[in-house]
């Protein structure tokens, strides 16, 4: 379960971008909050419902070492923002966890009208009806 965005991988880093729209900076703050967290579940809040919900089904014992979804580095911006519709993406630039320059795609889904990080697992996600 490696996220695109573990090539970038990260935390912090970069500061708020001036100007940037609403949208984009709320998936800047949103990835932020992920790379900042200690395991995926300290952050399962800041995942697109469907990979929160697969964070929070492992056993907290077990989740410790469960950090491929985790991007770790550090963030300077996002740019290339496509939104289309609920879902965008965006590429990730910032610094490796091993200090040199990184990029990679990243992608999120507006739930609730807040942008969540959804990371690409390269396989198809099952999908719920939405709840009424």
């Amino acid at each position: 379960m490696l996220a695109a965005a573990g090539l970038l991988a990260g935390c912090g880093g970069g500061g708020d971008v001036i100007g940037a729209n609403p949208d984009q900076s709320q998936m800047e703050s949103n990835l932020r909050s992920v790379m900042n967290a200690k395991t995926p579940r300290d952050a399962s809040g800041q995942y697109c419902a469907q990979f929160a919900e697969l964070i929070n089904s492992i056993p907290a014992d077990l989740s410790t070492g469960f950090s491929a979804s985790k991007p770790r580095g550090s963030l300077t911006k996002l740019q290339k923002v496509q939104i289309t519709g609920d879902k965008a993406t965006a590429e990730a630039v910032g610094k490796s966890d091993t200090g040199g320059d990184a990029s990679g795609p990243v992608t999120f889904r507006k739930e609730n009208g807040t942008w969540k990080y959804c990371p690409d697992l390269g396989m198809p996600m099952p999908t719920r009806a939405p709840a009424k």
